[in-house]
């Protein structure tokens, strides 16, 4: 069975990084720096400063299988592989969850129209915030129960 690229990734991780990105892939809500540290799971294997918690984030990020959400200060698992490019990142305002949507074919557009002003540019950066399907649902049947 071939090996993924996600798979393959992980595999260069020590034993603690690898732990660090398994309790942000299955947080409920994107963890900050110190939501990390004071994770009892992360503290029990021995992260007790921050510097252990960002030189582990930094380390996934470099490798793609994470991403900072600038705006919320937080860190998510990524969906996809990024082999064609980055990602907008869809920020609820209202459950404050945060999908990873690819936007590879955006991001073309976007190079291609900042080229044009701007020169040097050495990452793209989407960040959305608006109220996900979920909420929008969720909304929706709240309404419709109020006006029956």
């Amino acid at each position: 069975m071939r090996e993924t690229l996600k798979e393959s990734k992980l595999a260069e991780l020590n034993p603690k990084t690898r732990k660090v990105f398994e309790v942000i892939e299955s947080s409920k809500s994107p963890p900050g720096a110190y939501d990390l540290l004071n994770n009892r799971i992360l503290r029990a294997i021995g992260f007790k400063a921050p510097t252990q918690i960002y030189r582990a984030l930094k380390q996934l990020v470099d490798l793609k299988l994470i991403h900072k959400v600038e705006s919320l200060n937080t860190f998510i698992a990524c969906c996809s592989e990024h082999e064609k490019g980055p990602s907008i990142l869809a920020i609820c305002d209202s459950c404050g969850q945060v999908q990873d949507i690819p936007a590879e074919n955006l991001a073309a557009q976007v190079e291609k129209e900042v080229g044009k002003k701007f020169s040097g540019s050495k990452e793209l950066k989407i960040e959305l915030k608006g109220v996900c399907e979920e909420c929008t649902s969720e909304g929706s049947k709240v309404q419709a129960a109020t006006v029956s």
